[in-house]
């Protein structure tokens, strides 16, 4: 989101501007650690695609591997159930509604 780039529209509540920016910075945080992840991988894919025996270091690194990506799919769904909860909650909502809570305060007493 850049205002700079016109990708910043006037009209549209900060919230939803927030709930973007949000999404947007959780997929570029975890979309890096997948492309770490993908490199890792195609380093070990070498070792298969040769058919020999696999060496106890490479089932290590896959091993590993795996527990990496275990992390990044539990931060995710970590970050969907937050999401999920303040959805669905009426009085979490209301406080995301930032403008108006700004310019009528006394409606959330």
């Amino acid at each position: 989101m850049n205002i700079d780039n016109h990708d910043f529209l006037p009209n549209i509540p900060f919230e939803l501007h927030a709930y973007e920016a949000l999404l947007l910075t959780v997929k570029e945080v975890e979309s890096q650690q997948v492309q770490l992840l993908t490199k890792r991988i195609e380093a070990l894919l070498l070792y298969y695609r040769h058919g020999t025996l696999i060496p106890m270091k490479v089932q290590s690194e896959l091993r590993l591997i795996k527990n990496d990506l275990s992390v990044i799919l539990n931060r995710l769904e970590g970050c969907g159930q937050a999401l999920q909860y303040v959805l669905e909650d009426d009085e979490e909502m209301a406080l995301m509604n930032l403008s108006l809570l700004k310019s009528k305060p006394d409606l959330y007493k």
